[in-house]
């Protein structure tokens, strides 16, 4: 239905040629004043332990950064934050012995963020070796004191990034497919809600994002992954010799989402982990 102005019908079409062209110059210029946030006031932002660079979930200007021979735009920030989690457990099954735990966890993580799509992140948890909490027990079968387990293997790190935005001089209309991301290191797989594997792994890992299927589907995810070290087979053994290989989709339809998941792991030769898996 037309919606334009009684005024700017009786305007000659040449005027209203003119007008509309201004009013589209003006919408392409972008404004450089500062527009304060309207609603209520934003609370606190939690800082974290360290900070270098933009500020993490802050506001404000954004950092012009720098353009890389590719084109891309990075603006570098380092990011240092954690999460330390302590509980109390007392165990007794009818008329065993009864069991007192204390147990602790510190998760630290160092973010190098490079952009909105790339960065590097690093993390240790030095009060935890594997399965074993450092900590304090009181258990029938051993002398009460403390577990020290404290580790200094590396818990993650791994870069992440998206071909498209790391070259986007090689696709400057966004036509071309280049959506791809990657990411490869030692990092935490969790699909399918942890059943299917819920680990920390050294992989490599492709991902071809928004497949769509006219009629069919919203949208479709397609990862292909090789992992090739720090695999934990059945009672959480580290079985190093095993191999890694998975390929994962998860489709959008109109009424439901659907993933599809396979995964091969080749045993080693670890004892009851020498087997293969599928």
């Amino acid at each position: 239905m037309n919606r334009m102005p009684h005024w700017l019908r009786l305007l000659p079409a040449a005027a209203i040629v003119l007008a509309t062209s201004s009013v589209s110059a003006e919408v392409k210029t972008l404004s450089e004043e500062v527009i304060p946030y309207k609603g209520d006031a934003l609370p606190a932002r939690t800082e974290p332990l360290l900070e270098i660079g933009s500020d993490l979930l802050g506001t404000g200007p954004l950092d012009p950064g720098f353009e890389l021979p590719t084109g891309a735009v990075w603006q570098p920030a380092l990011w240092v934050f954690g999460q330390y989690r302590t509980g109390v457990g007392i165990f007794k099954n009818g008329d065993a012995p009864e069991v007192q735990e204390w147990a602790n966890r510190l998760d630290l993580f160092a973010n190098l963020q490079l952009s909105g799509t790339e960065r590097v992140l690093f993390g240790l948890s030095p009060l935890r070796d594997g399965g074993r909490f450092s900590g304090y027990h009181r258990r029938p079968e051993d002398r009460e004191g403390f577990d020290n387990q404290f580790s200094g293997e590396i818990t993650a790190l791994f870069f992440e990034g998206e071909i498209g935005e790391i070259f986007p001089d090689a696709d400057p209309f966004d036509t071309g497919g280049l959506d791809i991301g990657f990411t490869v290191g030692r990092q935490q797989l969790l699909f399918q809600e942890g059943l299917l594997i819920n680990d920390t792994v050294d992989a490599v890992a492709v991902t071809r994002d928004t497949l769509i299927a006219r009629d069919i589907s919203v949208d479709t995810r397609l990862t292909a992954l090789f992992g090739w070290g720090n695999i934990h087979r059945s009672d959480n053994a580290r079985d190093d010799k095993a191999k890694l290989v998975g390929l994962f989709s998860e489709t959008d339809f109109r009424a439901s989402t659907v993933a599809l998941d396979a995964l091969w792991v080749t045993g080693g030769e670890d004892g009851d982990n020498g087997t293969d898996g599928l």
